[in-house]
């Protein structure tokens, strides 16, 4: 007899056909159809500081195979998670790091990819992304649905621009007149005084 699944089960069971699926996929695209086979060399450092590992010079099927082994690798425990009615969160995340890195290993074959200048690149970018996902949050939670987020985004940095551009204000300064500015805009929002485009700096 089949076990009654609740809507959180189902969810679980449909991420995992779903991983299943793109693994079939990226091991057609990136493994059996491609006849890529130049090395890819990823950097693990980005000046003068302690190297522990410096280079990693792989060739472009022997690393996606490598990957694509950590996608089933999570696709299996997440599987087992499921069996057992837990979170498939490690498996999410194995599935995940192993896609991109066979996806990177693919695309960037006979080229360098600084791995660590990636990451922090992606850590500055982010910035703004997540500070709009707490908004969301915390509009959510107050029982206020804000879906122009991204648009208050876009606002505040055009605004920005302009109001330093006008005081002519180097953009990318720290100085006290750039701070000053940030501060005095910052208090804008906050006092109520101002139009709603004006509250979305």
């Amino acid at each position: 007899m089949k076990r009654e699944l609740n809507a959180l089960q189902k969810r679980r069971k449909n991420g995992i056909m779903a991983m299943a699926s793109l693994f079939v996929l990226f091991s057609i695209v990136f493994y059996i159809s491609s006849t890529r086979v130049e090395p890819v060399v990823f950097g693990f450092y980005l000046g003068d500081e302690w190297k522990l590992i410096s280079e990693w010079e792989v060739a472009s099927k022997s690393g996606v195979l490598i990957f694509l082994v950590i996608s089933l690798v999570g696709i299996l425990f997440s599987y087992a998670q499921f069996i057992r009615d837990k979170k498939l969160s490690i498996g999410s995340f194995l599935f995940g790091f192993g896609s991109i890195m066979a996806f990177l290993c693919w695309a960037a074959a006979g080229k360098f990819i600084p791995l660590t200048g990636m990451l922090q690149a992606t850590v500055l970018l982010s910035v703004p992304l997540i500070f709009g996902s707490m908004a969301g949050l915390l509009c959510e939670k107050s029982g206020v649905i804000n879906i122009a987020i991204i648009c208050c985004i876009y606002f505040s940095s055009c605004r920005k621009f302009v109001s330093k551009f006008n005081l002519g204000i180097n953009l990318r300064s720290n100085s006290w007149s750039s701070s000053f500015v940030d501060i005095s805009l910052f208090l804008n929002k906050v006092s109520g005084r101002s139009s709603y485009f004006r509250f979305c700096y």
